[in-house]
């Protein structure tokens, strides 16, 4: 259920349906902000959305979630990258290029993703996970604090 949730809420808000054909959606429509909200149906799941109203900004650009739950960003506009990291520097915990074998090299070389791409990452530990766009360096950047 929650691996279709970002092409559910795309479909929701008129830009698709579960299927992988980014060239059918319209790059001008206008996202609602749903930073930070959490739906009862995705309990554990925390949304970020990435470049809201093209701002080169995450928002939250800071979250607090608890140990164990996930985070899913759902770009807004295009162009952008969800990269672990700090001051602009991959450290290959977490990308959205690589999700499922992120390394040093794959996220430095990660490019941005469409507008209605989205990327979850789980958090089982606590700590401090700073993040930025690897398109914009640090003048991007974000931060998920896992208690």
């Amino acid at each position: 259920m929650r691996a279709c949730f970002g092409l559910i809420f795309l479909a929701a808000v008129g830009l698709g349906g579960c299927g992988d054909d980014v060239g059918a959606l319209d790059m001008n429509v206008s996202m609602p902000d749903l930073s930070g909200t959490l739906n009862s149906d995705l309990a554990g799941v925390h949304l970020v959305t990435v470049s809201p109203n093209g701002t080169l900004t995450y928002a939250p650009s800071t979250i607090t979630i608890p140990a164990g739950d996930s985070v899913l960003w759902i770009w807004a506009a295009g162009g952008h990258t969800v990269t672990s990291g700090s001051a602009g520097v991959a450290d290959g915990v977490f990308c959205s290029g690589a999700p499922t074998n992120p390394s040093v090299a794959a996220c430095s070389a990660e490019g941005g993703h469409p507008a209605g791409f989205t990327y979850e990452h789980a958090f089982p530990t606590a700590g401090s996970f700073p993040y930025f766009c690897n398109v914009h360096g640090a003048i991007m950047g974000g931060t998920i604090v896992v208690q």
